[in-house]
């Protein structure tokens, strides 16, 4: 059935229901096409902080987390290694984002363990092009849940919608907001 102006609803890929055409997030399981047997989900915004999270936790990602903020279509997981070998990063600036998640500790917010580093967007003054990272802005440990929790509450205050998320894999790295 065709909804309003002539178009079909879309349906989120997780539970089913509808959703207006430019508020979804895309969760690309195929890394652009390199792994055939996954696909592009469409999902609504509870359903994309679902499977963030599941993908956190399978693949036991440690990561610097820079909160998404308006302006940014894209939200992707780089480890510090195809940083600097894929996308030409400065490795003295990967060393220096790497430095500010060394730490592994308990969850700031629950206590539970935690190795996920979420900073804010001034971490490297609000784009994620520059490459001057302040490394005096203080990000906070947190778990998969409280980090997930966190993102829901930025992206459903801001109205965020990512066209493209990468979602986090194995390894060290930067999951950053982005423009496709």
């Amino acid at each position: 059935m065709l909804g309003f102006f002539g178009r079909k609803p879309i349906h989120c890929d997780g539970c089913s229901r509808v959703m207006e055409k430019r508020k979804h997030h895309v969760v690309d399981e195929s890394f652009r096409g390199t792994l055939k047997d996954k696909k592009k989900l469409r999902l609504c915004t509870t359903c994309f902080i679902k499977k963030f999270k599941d993908y956190l936790v399978a693949n036991d990602t440690k990561a610097i987390v820079v909160e998404p903020f308006s302006g940014f279509n894209a939200y992707q997981f780089y480890t510090f290694d195809e940083m600097v070998l894929k996308y030409g990063w400065p490795e003295n600036k990967v060393r220096t984002l790497r430095s500010l998640g060394r730490q592994v500790g308990s969850c700031v917010s629950c206590g539970k363990p935690a190795k996920l580093h979420l900073f804010p967007p001034d971490v490297y003054e609000r784009d994620p092009f520059d490459l001057n990272i302040d490394t005096s802005v203080k990000g906070q440990l947190l778990c998969p849940d409280c980090l997930s929790n966190a993102l829901q509450n930025i992206i459903e205050r801001e109205q965020i919608f990512f066209k493209e998320v990468l979602p986090p894999g194995q390894g060290e790295g930067l999951i950053t907001p982005f423009e496709v």
